[in-house]
């Protein structure tokens, strides 16, 4: 089953995630994806590698649940979770340490992402700010003027 914030992805889209080697040719098929959902666009932030419930796997099914509350509720949203395992599997690739990973990832997947104004709102995962990742987009929310909402510890169970 399609999650309902997944449903401007087709079959296409999924096939080149797989088939990407690059975060250029990830970024492409994210900038599609982009283009084919009604403004405005926002997207959810929070732990996934590092911080929040200490797991990947749990931080993913948080963002999951909120990607899907929020999306459920007529917002249009970037549901970057089809990405993340292709993502990993890139970071493994470019760096040394998880560090310069980590930062390689942002610069060259999400920053572009975030600087073409396609993205236009935040959602923050209560808990973001245990998160390098999520910190690293509240500064840039900031820096290009996307508007923030931090949601509530239990938003996933209202």
């Amino acid at each position: 089953m399609v999650h309902h914030s997944q449903r401007h992805y087709t079959e296409e889209h999924y096939q080149r995630m797989d088939d990407a080697t690059t975060y250029e040719e990830l970024l492409h098929v994210a900038t599609d994806i982009l283009k084919s959902i009604p403004q405005p666009i926002s997207s959810v932030c929070g732990p996934i590698s590092t911080g929040g419930a200490g797991d990947i796997n749990k931080n993913l099914k948080i963002f999951e649940k909120t990607t899907n509350k929020l999306s459920n509720q007529n917002n249009s949203i970037f549901d970057q979770m089809p990405f993340e395992k292709i993502l990993q599997k890139l970071k493994d690739k470019f760096g040394d340490s998880e560090e310069e990973k980590n930062k390689i990832m942002l610069d060259k997947f999400y920053l572009p992402i975030y600087k073409s104004g396609l993205i236009t709102k935040m959602y923050f995962i209560h808990g973001w700010e245990s998160s390098h990742g999520a910190r690293w987009e509240r500064g840039i929310a900031q820096k290009y003027n996307i508007l923030i909402e931090d949601l509530s510890e239990n938003f996933t169970e209202l």
